[in-house]
This record gives C-alpha cells, sequence and structure tokens, in this order.
C-alpha cells in the first residue's frame, strides 16, 4: 500500500475554521434536565424565568414593631406617639411576615417602651419603611439565567430563590481518548527497554475535564491495523468527540490517518505549528475525530488550538481566554520559517518589568508545560525573535504579577 503523507502545512486558524464548519452538525449537543443544586459551571440550555416571587410575602426587614404608617405622623421628639401593642403594633423579628393592616417597621433601636403594653416612637416612617415588599428582589416571571450563559454560585442562589428546583443545561460532550502505541505500559508497571508510561491520556483526560467534556479514557491499542481500524469504528459511535492519541504522523506504523478516511473522511493532515504538525482532522459518521501527534507538547498544543475551540463550541459558549502579558525576551529564538511555533516560558521580573525566559522545546518534553508560567509565539512568517524583543505571553497558569 502506498504510504500518505501530509496533504500540507495548513495554517492552523484555516485548519480550525474547516474543522469546525464540516462538524456543525454536531454543534451544539442536545440539551439535558439536572437539579440547580448540580449546575455549578454547567451552560443553560435555554431563558430560566421565576416560578415564584422573592420574597414571597411582606416581610420586616428589621427587628422592632410593625405599625400602620398613618398612625404615626405627626410623631416627633416634643411630641411622641403611644401604640397599644396587640392593637396600634405587633413585635416582629427580620424575615418575618408582616401582619394583616400594616405596612412599616420601627426598628426596636427606636422604641421606647412605656409600659407592658404601650411603647412610644418619637418620629414617623413613611408605608413599607423597612419592609420587603413582595417581588422586591425577584418577581415571579422574572428572567434568572439567560441561554447559552454559564451558571455561576450566584445564579443558583437567584434560581432557588425564584422557586426553580432544576434546569436546562447543554449535555457535556461525550469525548474518547484512545491511546495507542505497541510500546505502552500503564503508570506503575514495570519498564523495560523501548517501553513508555502511557501518560498523555491522562493529561488530554484532564483538559477535557476542565473544558466541561466528560472524558472515557480507553486501553491502549497496538501498531496493528486491523485491531486499531476495529476499535475506532467500534468506539467511535459511543463518543460525541473521539481522541486517537499517537499515530498521526506518516511513519510506517502511522495509520491513524488511513483509518480515519476509510471509515469516515479527513480534512486535515499536517498545520502549520511546531511542536504540532502532524495533527488529523476529520469526522466519522458526523461525529468528529482528532489524531492527535504522540509527543505531550504537541499533543497539549493540538488540544488547545482544535479540541478547546470544538469542546465550547458544543456547548455553545466561546472558550475563555487566557490573560496575557508582555514581557522581554531574555535571549535569541530561532524558529523555522513557515511554521507557527509556540514556545514554553517562565516569568520573572521587578521593578515593573517582565522577562521571558524559553524553556526546552523539545515536543516530548513534558515538564516544559509543567514548569512554564506561559507560552509565546513565534510567527510563521518569521525565522526567529531576537533577544531584548517585548514579546506577548499568554499565560497557563492564570494571574501573574511582576514584584518591585
Amino acid at each position: 500500500m502506498k504510504r500518505k503523507i501530509y496533504l500540507k502545512k495548513t495554517p492552523w486558524q484555516e485548519a480550525l475554521h474547516v474543522f469546525l464548519s464540516k462538524c456543525e452538525a454536531s454543534i451544539p449537543v442536545a440539551s439535558e434536565e439536572i437539579s440547580v443544586e448540580e449546575s455549578l459551571g454547567r451552560v443553560a440550555a435555554e431563558d430560566v424565568v421565576a416560578h415564584i416571587s422573592s420574597p414571597h410575602f411582606n416581610a420586616s426587614a428589621m427587628d422592632g414593631v410593625a405599625v400602620a404608617s398613618g398612625e404615626t405622623i405627626g410623631a416627633d421628639l416634643s411630641a411622641p406617639k403611644r401604640l397599644k401593642i396587640g392593637e396600634d403594633a405587633e413585635f416582629v423579628d427580620t424575615g418575618a411576615p408582616l401582619p394583616q393592616g400594616f405596612d412599616a417597621v420601627v426598628q426596636i433601636e427606636d422604641v421606647h417602651h412605656v409600659d407592658a403594653d404601650t411603647i412610644e416612637i418619637n418620629s414617623a416612617v413613611a408605608p413599607w419603611h423597612y419592609v420587603r415588599q413582595v417581588g422586591e428582589d425577584i418577581r415571579e416571571g422574572d428572567l434568572l439565567v439567560i441561554r447559552d450563559s454559564v451558571i455561576d454560585p450566584y445564579d443558583i442562589g437567584a434560581l432557588l430563590a425564584g422557586g426553580v428546583t432544576s434546569i436546562p443545561v447543554r449535555r457535556k460532550p461525550r469525548v474518547g481518548v484512545l491511546p495507542t502505541g505497541s510500546e505502552l505500559v500503564e503508570p506503575g508497571d514495570e519498564l523495560k527497554p523501548g517501553s513508555t508510561v502511557e501518560f498523555n491520556s491522562r493529561m488530554v483526560k484532564a483538559l477535557v475535564t476542565q473544558w466541561g467534556g466528560l472524558c472515557h479514557r480507553y486501553a491502549p491499542v497496538g501498531d496493528e491495523r486491523d485491531s486499531l481500524q476495529e476499535t475506532v469504528g467500534r468506539i467511535s459511535g459511543e463518543n460525541d468527540v473521539l481522541l486517537i492519541i499517537a499515530g498521526s504522523s506518516a511513519g510506517r506504523r502511522d495509520f491513524t490517518r488511513q483509518i480515519i478516511e476509510d471509515l469516515g473522511e479527513v480534512f486535515v493532515h499536517g498545520v502549520n505549528v511546531m511542536p504540532g504538525k502532524p495533527v488529523v482532522l476529520g469526522r466519522i459518521e458526523k461525529r468528529p475525530v482528532v489524531g492527535l501527534p504522540g509527543y505531550p507538547v504537541s499533543a497539549a498544543i493540538i488540544m488547545d488550538l482544535f479540541v478547546k475551540p470544538l469542546l465550547f463550541a458544543m456547548l455553545g459558549v466561546p472558550p475563555p481566554e487566557r490573560p496575557r502579558v508582555q514581557a522581554r525576551l531574555s535571549q535569541r529564538v530561532v524558529s523555522k520559517l513557515g511554521m507557527e511555533e509556540f514556545v514554553r516560558v517562565t516569568l520573572s521580573g521587578q521593578n515593573g518589568e517582565v522577562t521571558a525566559a524559553p524553556l526546552g522545546r523539545g515536543a516530548g518534553v513534558i515538564t516544559s508545560l509543567a514548569k512554564a508560567d506561559g507560552f509565546l509565539v513565534v510567527p510563521a512568517d518569521v525565522e526567529g525573535l531576537e533577544a531584548g524583543a517585548m514579546v506577548e505571553v499568554e499565560l497557563l497558569k492564570g494571574s501573574w504579577r511582576v514584584s518591585g
């Protein structure tokens, strides 16, 4: 059989556009109804309105006495008003229903006791003074959550206050992860010369989970085409998205592209990204399939560039943007013309200036991701960046502040 090589080194932005447009039948995923209490971080599939008002009764906003505001007119220090408990006033606690016939509350600090049954007040109060009226916070029918918004802790509180106990949300995309390679062994198993600990799928699964997906990791399959093709054909229908780790390049034992092509369709094979060039983007029976490179850094970058936007599109929301900082490059970085390179860096600095120091650039150096504060991108149309150049660094680990 004639071995196929890369179709071309497609610009990754173009490849992403092709991939998402070809997979639009999978975007967004269907909805499901879940408990509001379990909805943190989920995406609302519909607008949600309040079922009840909150408060649903007129409630005292203070400890004090409930009064009819009209009966307090004229009260002042020189002419205090005396009110009979049980007739003209009633003691109330914060949050208690306002007794029938009363429309205001005098806080307890402003109440003077004359005797066991009589109180005195020294100022008039307006209607609804210190009263939380029906619907002050939420009125029945108020819009509480907008479709395609991400539920946060405050939304949960508002929904429950509005009488909503279940909510339609986007179902978490089901993502299957299939590691491939005859050299793979599970973490903790005996290592022999030539064997490799299979950690890529765990990293990929964690990323999928972080991005709102529901990930299932399959047992590794060796480099045997018939077995691989049978497995891919069987599990592709069990998932919304299938990620195949390794075998995406053009070597003698790389079958991912051929298998996707035999079972479905390949849109892109190879992008102008370094590391991460040998990616396969396609679909099988309208379900997106991504052939990830076997090197961990390459796999992580392809996950970020293609799988992350796919999953968020399926959920109906844009991917969150990482914070960025401007930094001065500590040393010269040489890069290959025509390739957009993602360089992992650590950051340091003082007196208001940030310095970016490149880490090891090997595609197999997982610690370069673990140690990195962020990454900078060398554009495809330049051959590198000079020491001292100002660069933009996209942060991998949240915010970063320079000392001094």
